[in-house]
């Protein structure tokens, strides 16, 4: 509890470190803008100077001071004359907060970053100051403005150079700033998640200057942090500067900010460990010739088994009485692994030979198929050749038939042809059926739709028959 106590002290001054030089960054901020705008700043406070030489010595500035990312000058109508990224000439801003406050005199910057002059993602503190004439009368309005990352410069040498995550809250709880997340930053008013983590009600509900408190964190590696918050102290702050009124938001994963005490923990393991390995040794030479010794013989004892060597007796060689046991356990096994083995052997021949008998079953009906293949090729040759022999006079038959017909006019004749032709017909359809047998077998057939009358197939039949 006491390291943990120092742990959280440490991180609050370095907390509230920080949060100082936030403060004097501020003043300084204000301070150039005064100094650019006061009597002293002869060039830019004279109404008589050239606009370009204007924009030439505030460029010169801007290069001496990194950072400042841009600037504007506005007349005292509120008409933008200069603007460093060229843009907006022209525009009016009289109705502006900043403009109306400056222009009685007074020095504004804003609580929280924007994007007045910078239309890009990234927000910027703007800070306006008025320009004097040689009467002492405002004659211009002076803006310039940074990126507030510019203006959080961490403190070498601490936790939170690189371990912890930094935000910087406005008064309401927006976030402005954060070193791990600052291209989602909520815009103007918009409420941000640290409203709801309980950080935040320890800040709203404690007066200290800085606290801090340990917390479950889901972004943390061990899910939980220190969290350490630290508000701007008056004793810090110039009387003439603007109150930030801003918070300091910093966590910490648990894990890392007790490293030294892991370290600790992990050396006393290491150092126990040590003990229980000189200790184990210790124990080691003492059993080795009772246990070990014995053990080594029964693992050469199973290596020769596994290598098929089941003749080996095994004798127990230990006294001690579980050693003995297994000894004899083991030699039972080996008895029955031998046993066992004999009979896969014996199975194994027998096996052999019923494969050997079905190989040359095999070889007889493999030989039987070869011969009704062979048959088969003859069956489809003959009926080939037998359908080839048959459509080559049935052809002729026909044809001659029929010119028979058409010349011999006697009736009585032509029922003899009619019987001719039709016979010759019948044969070529049969010999189409021999085919078929073939096409069937190797599923080629094709039916074909043929019309004809059923009278004169009847007709014919009778007259055949």
């Amino acid at each position: 509890m006491a390291m943990t106590r120092e742990i959280r002290a440490h991180l609050e001054d370095d907390a509230a470190n920080l949060m100082k030089t936030i403060s004097t960054n501020t003043f300084e901020r204000m301070a150039d803008i005064a100094f650019l705008g006061g009597a002293m700043n002869t060039f830019l406070t004279q109404s008589d100077t050239d606009l370009g030489r204007k924009l030439d010595l505030l460029g010169k500035f801007m290069a001496g001071h990194g950072d400042y990312s841009s600037f504007a000058i506005y007349n005292k109508t509120g008409i933008k004359i200069a603007d460093s990224r060229g843009t907006g000439i022209g525009e009016n801003v009289s109705n502006e907060p900043f403009f109306q406050k400056t222009i009685r005199g007074q020095i504004y910057r804003d609580s929280v970053p924007s994007n007045y002059l910078n239309s890009s993602k990234e927000k910027e503190i703007l800070l306006s100051g008025p320009l004097y004439d040689r009467s002492g009368k405002i004659n211009e309005v002076l803006i310039l403005t940074y990126p507030l990352k510019n203006n959080v410069t961490l403190p070498s040498g601490t936790g939170l150079q690189t371990d912890m995550r930094i935000s910087l809250l406005s008064n309401d709880g927006q976030v402005i700033y954060s070193n791990y997340d600052n291209t989602s930053l909520p815009t103007p008013r918009t409420s941000s998640s640290f409203i709801d983590l309980p950080i935040y009600s320890l800040v709203k509900n404690s007066n200290n200057t800085v606290g801090s408190a340990i917390f479950k964190d889901i972004e943390s590696p061990s899910r939980n942090a220190i969290f350490v918050f630290a508000r701007e102290s008056s004793s810090n702050r110039s009387p003439d500067s603007i109150e930030n009124n801003w918070v300091l938001v910093a966590s910490l994963d648990t894990q890392e900010a007790f490293k030294e005490v892991l370290n600790l923990r992990n050396m006393f393991i290491l150092i126990t460990v040590i003990v229980l390995a000189i200790s184990t040794f210790a124990i080691y030479i003492v059993v080795d010739r009772t246990i070990s010794i014995p053990l080594r013989k029964l693992k050469h004892a199973a290596t020769e088994m596994a290598e098929g060597n089941l003749d080996l007796i095994i004798t127990p060689p230990s006294t001690v009485e579980e050693i003995e046991k297994l000894s004899s356990q083991f030699e039972e096994m080996r008895a029955r692994v031998k046993t066992r083995t004999q009979e896969l052997v014996k199975k194994d021949k027998e096996l052999e030979t019923a494969n050997e008998q079905l190989k040359e079953k095999e070889s007889v009906l493999q030989k039987a198929n070869e011969e009704l293949k062979y048959f088969d090729r003859q069956k489809d040759e003959f009926i080939s050749i037998a359908s080839h022999e048959l459509r080559t006079p049935i052809q002729p038959i026909l044809s001659l038939s029929e010119i028979l017909r058409s010349r011999i006019g006697n009736s009585e004749y032509n029922e003899f042809l009619d019987v001719i032709i039709r016979n010759a017909k019948r044969l070529q359809h049969l010999t189409e059926d021999l085919l078929d047998v073939t096409r069937i077998e190797s599923q080629t057939l094709r039916l074909n739709k043929v019309k004809f009358i059923l009278t004169d197939l009847v007709s014919s039949v009778v007259q055949e028959y």
